[in-house]
């Protein structure tokens, strides 16, 4: 799902406050709510907790790279359509056959993954596009993104 590579993005590069990024992060998992028609609030409170959470993990973690983005975002994915699943379950929507939706969660996670590196590429010259020296392009285009 695109909104949670965008919130896994926006954790990663989040300097300063982690409010704004975790905010920003919140209006696009609502706007993915509203265009996938899911309940209002779902996918929005799940962007919002991957984004906490890659900026928990790029702390201890340097993530550059083709494949360790696609594996990042993996693993956010995985957990997020995990959440989701069990959301939907809560709120009394129906989980089918558990096969069938770890099937889904996993294959879900993995088109997820494939998309990762390009999408972290078009937000990398969104933020070049931004930077104010020389120095913060360079890091910028290298992939030292927060």
């Amino acid at each position: 799902s695109v909104p949670i590579v965008f919130a896994a993005y926006l954790g990663i590069t989040a300097q300063g406050r982690l409010e704004q990024a975790t905010l920003c992060a919140l209006v696009v998992g609502y706007l993915g709510d509203l265009l996938a028609g899911t309940p209002r609030g779902m996918l929005a409170l799940v962007c919002a907790l991957v984004c906490v959470g890659s900026r928990l993990a790029s702390l201890r973690l340097l993530v550059r790279g083709r494949i360790f983005i696609a594996t990042f975002v993996f693993a956010w994915a995985f957990g997020a359509f995990t959440l989701v699943a069990v959301l939907r379950g809560a709120v009394g929507g129906a989980l089918g056959a558990l096969l069938g939706q770890t099937i889904a969660v996993v294959g879900s996670a993995a088109a997820t993954a494939v998309v990762a590196p390009t999408l972290f590429r078009l937000c990398r010259r969104i933020d070049v596009s931004f930077a104010r020296t020389e120095r913060e392009r360079e890091a910028i285009r290298e992939g030292y993104l927060g």
